[in-house]
């Protein structure tokens, strides 16, 4: 609580249910701000396992420009920068390929009407 009052986090989100790319979607839908993200550097190995693994004890958070710093200082973790916010766009690569470009209101259509839509 004191992270987001004092602008050092401005969002976080647990990796849990659908794995990264969807917590990084729900994130992106409260304000309709995309992220650009590359996953190369992150566990995980083939792209699939990286995008939809529901491993615990993995969480993004969306920092201020100074926020690395300060979080990193507070805490005995391990940080990895993967990418920033910005645009109407979820651009994800890893290895220098793209494997999700989606408009932040595609997202979330799918995210909400699921296979619904489908049929």
């Amino acid at each position: 609580d004191a992270l987001l009052r004092n602008n050092i986090v401005l969002a976080a989100h647990d990796i849990s249910d659908g794995g990264f790319l969807s917590a990084l979607a729900e994130m992106t839908f409260g304000k309709s701000i995309g992220a650009s993200v590359d996953l190369s550097e992150t566990g995980g190995g083939r792209p699939i396992n990286k995008l939809f693994a529901e491993s615990g004890n993995r969480i993004i958070v969306e920092v201020s420009p100074d926020g690395e710093e300060k979080l990193s200082s507070l805490f005995t973790i391990t940080l990895k920068k993967i990418g920033t916010t910005g645009g109407s766009r979820i651009l994800i690569e890893n290895i220098n390929v793209s494997i999700i470009d989606l408009g932040v209101e595609d997202a979330r259509k799918a995210w909400s009407e699921g296979f619904s839509s489908m049929i």
